[in-house]
């Protein structure tokens, strides 16, 4: 049998903010798995984890508390059930139901920031190194080289694995304030 999980941890995207319990999950969604702290914002298939239709769909509209992702991270075979991840090493030894998150509160809108229609010409920039080191520890691309598109000075970046369609993964970037 062919063991599957997840292939990077999202967690690393996710808030660490107490006071935005619903920041501090997976969301999963439409067969997306969406991860966001409010400077970074992640998307990416759930296929390109090797998650199967049905599987998919049980999880859509779920969540997932980053903690809770990192023990199913842990493991080597995760199938899904309608209560969770059942999770299972790989000498058969330890097995575990690793259930959904109850969060109250709705996901952030994210739909809209992926939009390609609002890119505009930028003179300039400000990034955060920690951010694009944080990019390149969470993304599925093999090559680590990724396309920028700008929608704005002082707004969301963009970020596409060129190794990947825009469909398997994409990421925005909210850049530093750069002073006028």
């Amino acid at each position: 049998m062919k063991t599957k999980n997840f292939r990077k941890k999202l967690s690393i995207a996710c808030s660490n903010n107490d006071l935005r319990p619903v920041l501090q999950c997976i969301y999963f969604d439409e067969g997306f798995a969406v991860a966001t702290d409010a400077h970074i914002i992640v998307k990416q298939s759930l296929r390109e984890h090797g998650f199967n239709e049905v599987e998919i769909e049980i999880m859509n509209g779920k969540f997932l508390h980053k903690d809770a992702f990192n023990e199913v991270f842990r493991y080597d075979n995760v199938k899904v059930s309608e209560e969770g991840f059942n999770c299972i090493d790989k000498k058969n030894n330890v097995s575990a139901l690793i259930r959904f998150s109850h969060i109250e509160g709705k996901y952030p809108n994210y739909k809209s920031l992926f939009e390609t229609d609002k890119q505009k010409e930028v003179d300039e920039i400000g990034l955060k190194g920690s951010l694009l080191k944080r990019i390149n520890d969470i993304s599925l691309s093999c090559i680590k080289t990724y396309k920028f598109q700008f929608y704005g000075k002082n707004r969301g970046i963009k970020i596409t694995p060129t190794d990947l369609t825009e469909l398997d993964e994409c990421i925005i970037l909210m850049p530093v304030m750069i002073n006028d």
